[in-house]
């Protein structure tokens, strides 16, 4: 997996997440000042992501969290689908917690726990990094209902729920859905940009009580999808705009 080439995917057993493998490098994560709908926390500072990793393909689906519960873990957990439909539509209603509870199951599953290759949340440089097809500037044009599924002020084009994860036009690296969907958690501890990590590490020094989430979902207008925007919640939170997807280190 180490030596695979940018945007290979791999999967670890049939009811894993599909995995594609991001390139190191380095990007200008945030917003510059003037991008429309900017906020004060999106300060714009380079990040150097010095070793490839991988994330998921697709949000985690209710299908792999299904799985998971079948088997006893998490912790029981049966997060309402809205009546959205559960399957290959991403899980909602899903706090941080449940997320970890989710990835300490697949790990001591998959005989991972305690190596530096488990599964894992993104950090939220990672994340952002491979939302912009390893750090590449984004086209706001682009962002349209046809590639994204965000509020739009056309309720013809405002889709009201999630859609399928796959359904929608892949960025550069093969990942679907980065952008609306789900707004999808991350490792890291609210906090400034001026005080996060430059290396692409998780922020641990913000309010740990709190969580960032990213990449907006389908109740968000345009400005609350574009790569930069974050936001927080108590990382006992549970919403219906509410998923995740997952990161791990490559080792060789």
């Amino acid at each position: 997996m180490a030596s695979s080439p940018p945007g290979s995917v791999f999967q670890d057993c049939p009811f894993c997440p599909s995995m594609v493998v991001v390139p190191a490098g380095s990007f200008m994560m945030g917003s510059a000042i003037g991008e429309p709908g900017r906020e004060p926390d999106e300060e714009l500072h380079r990040v150097d992501i010095r070793h490839p990793f991988a994330i998921g393909q697709f949000e985690v689906t209710f299908q792999e969290w299904d799985e998971c519960r079948a088997e006893g873990g998490c912790n029981g957990y049966a997060p309402p689908d809205q009546g959205w439909g559960r399957g290959r539509k991403p899980v909602v209603n899903v706090s941080w917690q449940d997320a970890q509870a989710y990835i300490n199951w697949l790990n001591g599953k998959l005989g991972l726990t305690g190596r530096p290759d488990r599964f894992r949340l993104p950090t939220e440089a990672e994340w952002e990094y491979a939302a912009r097809s390893a750090g590449r500037d984004i086209n706001l044009a682009l962002i349209t209902p046809m590639s994204v599924n965000y509020k739009t002020d056309n309720k013809e084009t405002f889709r009201g729920q999630t859609v399928i994860v796959g359904s929608l036009p892949a960025n550069e690296l093969r990942l679907h859905e980065m952008l609306g969907n789900v707004r999808e958690w991350v490792e890291d501890c609210y906090g400034s940009f001026a005080i996060a990590p430059t290396d692409g590490s998780a922020a641990t020094n913000g309010t740990c009580k709190e969580r960032v989430r990213r990449g907006g979902s389908r109740d968000n207008p345009i400005s609350g999808v574009r790569p930069a925007n974050l936001a927080k919640d108590q990382r006992k939170d549970r919403g219906n705009d509410l998923g995740f997807r997952l990161a791990r280190s490559l080792v060789p």
